[in-house]
């Protein structure tokens, strides 16, 4: 069934206590329904295995409850609230009715939608609203990264807005379906972890390349140049691999043939790429913050992943912090601080 024939056969439905009111939208990998309930909150969003998905969809959604459930309690990640199986009497073509056992997590309903309709008229919003989102995204990854929760799959159609205090509007990490528990064991063969887990148009060029590794490090490192991919959304209103390396299916496809040739691309040549891609971003920015702003997104998708953090004096020694992005929400909060008084300023000279 089409995603059309399973929300007029699914809305008015009863799952998990909640009645499906109205469909939100969704896809192959999951169906989402407001759901409206009596009890607390009365409004959520529903999510629901489409019932033919297959036994690894079955297990990456029964993962992503597992991973929101270990990050609940985090400010900038959505919360779940309930998850199970739930039998529905279904109405398919021809009028038959049949039991179909679906599984559901109840999670907290985004009153503002997805940051990707944001991203599609973000001229509409100063650059110092889409740089708090951002740091929302920074935010939402640093408590996962906490949590021992790697993402893997950022873009903006899997971040969501939520009204807050002030008239403001915040960014939580959704769509943990890609997501991993780094002292979880590996699920899938480590050449599923060479290519990434997450949509190939906005994946690090590791992935693409078929360099990945199966580490914590890596994974983590992974996360840095998806902060990076998002930034250049907000910015720009595209994904950064699309622009700096071209369509990503093409280019794994053609990684795929040149690895079994035995052939390797050395990733710190696509440096060139991604200097090229950012001078796109930078012709964007005002220029309080053009220079910083655009070194840090150089910084986050350098296409040599062990380079992406910041390397800081441990016991005698440099090393990378790649665990803690506490760095990077600093950076965040002044770079917002620095627009704020520019915006000040100019209101000052044109009273």
């Amino acid at each position: 069934m089409t995603s059309d024939a399973w929300e007029k056969s699914l809305t008015g439905a009863v799952i998990g206590g909640r009645t499906l009111v109205s469909y939100l939208g969704g896809g192959n990998f999951g169906l989402v329904f407001e759901g409206a309930g009596s009890s607390a909150p009365r409004r959520a969003a529903v999510k629901l295995l489409p019932p033919v998905s297959d036994a690894d969809a079955t297990a990456e959604f029964q993962r992503e409850g597992d991973l929101l459930r270990r990050a609940f309690g985090a400010s900038r990640v959505v919360s779940i609230f309930d998850s199970g199986v739930h039998t529905v009497n279904a109405q398919l073509t021809g009028g038959i009715t049949v039991p179909i056992s679906i599984h559901f997590h109840t999670l907290e309903l985004a009153d503002g939608g997805s940051l990707e309709k944001l991203v599609a008229h973000r001229d509409r919003v100063s650059l110092m609203e889409r740089l708090k989102l951002w740091r929302d995204a920074v935010l939402g990854i640093h408590q996962l990264h906490m949590r021992q929760i790697v993402h893997r799959d950022l873009k903006s159609n899997n971040l969501l807005l939520f009204p807050a205090a002030h008239n403001e509007t915040i960014c939580k990490i959704g769509d943990l379906g890609r997501g991993r528990h780094l002292a979880s064991p590996a699920i899938h063969h480590i050449h599923e972890y060479m290519a990434g887990r997450g949509d190939f148009n906005f994946a690090p060029p590791e992935f693409l390349f078929l360099q990945g590794k199966d580490t914590p490090e890596a994974q983590r490192q992974a996360d840095l140049y998806g902060l990076a991919s998002l930034l250049f959304e907000l910015v720009c209103g595209v994904g950064l691999t699309s622009v700096a390396l071209g369509p990503g299916p093409d280019i794994f496809q053609q990684n795929l043939h040149n690895l079994r040739l035995g052939q390797e691309v050395d990733l710190s040549g696509l440096r060139t790429n991604f200097s090229s891609a950012a001078e796109l971003f930078r012709q964007e920015l005002p220029r309080t913050i053009a220079g910083d702003l655009t070194n840090l997104l150089l910084q986050l998708s350098n296409p040599v992943p062990g380079e992406r953090a910041p390397l800081r004096r441990q016991g005698g020694r440099m090393v990378r912090q790649n665990f803690n992005l506490e760095w990077l929400l600093r950076r965040c909060d002044i770079l917002v601080s620095r627009l704020a008084v520019s915006r000040e300023r100019r209101r000052v000279r044109s009273a």
